[in-house]
């Protein structure tokens, strides 16, 4: 077990860097849009989720709000998803020009993006529901 929290803990410092980086790269993109500031939250919101398991924070958000940002991360991930894969092009920027980035990341860079994220996902997972 003390070995799989040193993992976990190396995990958070390169997901950490990753996310620094990826913010300043963020920089290069202006003027950005909704989209890229919700992207951003949801990173933040990621990173505050791995420290709090890594760290056994549990008790920094109560269980309802760890679940609330469970669900919400949940949701825009499902949406990029279906906007990816499912939905017609045009959906997007006709309807939900608000969900549109200013960042133009290929499917693959964002498919490396979501499985760098997946255990901070796990960890925010862990944190919203009881074991």
């Amino acid at each position: 077990m003390m070995k799989l929290d040193m993992w976990w803990k190396v995990y958070f410092w390169l997901y950490l860097a990753l996310s620094v980086i990826g913010a300043f790269g963020l920089l290069e993109f202006t003027p950005l849009k909704p989209a890229d500031f919700l992207g951003l939250l949801l990173s933040i919101i990621l990173l505050i989720a791995a420290f709090a398991y890594v760290h056994k924070q549990k008790k920094s958000l109560k269980m309802k709000q760890w679940r609330w940002l469970f669900w919400i991360v949940a949701f825009f991930f499902l949406e990029k998803i279906a906007e990816i894969y499912f939905l017609p092009k045009d959906i997007v920027s006709t309807y939900l020009s608000f969900l549109q980035t200013a960042t133009p990341l290929t499917d693959t860079q964002r498919l490396f993006s979501w499985l760098i994220s997946a255990p901070a996902f796990y960890g925010l997972y862990k944190l919203s529901f009881k074991k």
